[in-house]
């Protein structure tokens, strides 16, 4: 049998190895030295896809869920919303869905929550300076 490579998720299935899409295990695996220019160019559309996606989640869970105002709140709803969408494309792999899974996902997906959250925040402060 064939070492695996880094990130490859490999199962044994009745004797023969089925690989399903690549799964980043390892954070910031893109950002390395060896990293060729066209595949960096992928790594810093994803970082900035994945900051930039989770922005409305950090805007729009104070707005709506007063209880959940506060930073450490949005953070952990993001951590869920971000942990359980991983989950489901990974899970997607018994039904045949080919589904790539990544921390860095999960990782970029924070930062983007907090700028959600800050904007929030500057918001509400400068609409509570004009009263």
């Amino acid at each position: 049998m064939k070492p695996r490579h880094r990130g490859d998720c490999a199962w044994e299935l009745g004797g023969a190895r089925r690989a399903w899409g690549a799964c980043g295990l390892a954070p910031y695996r893109c950002f390395t030295r060896d990293t060729p220019s066209e595949e960096l160019i992928f790594c810093i559309r994803n970082l900035l896809g994945n900051i930039a996606l989770f922005v409305p989640l950090g805007l729009l869970i104070p707005l709506t869920v007063r209880k959940l105002s506060s930073i450490r709140s949005v953070l952990e709803v993001a951590l869920a919303v971000s942990v359980s969408i991983e989950a489901v494309q990974f899970a997607e792999r018994w039904m045949g869905i080919v589904r790539s899974v990544d921390i860095d996902d999960v990782v970029l997906n924070l930062p983007g929550a907090s700028a959600g959250y800050f904007c929030h925040a500057a918001v509400k402060w400068m609409r509570d300076l004009r009263v």
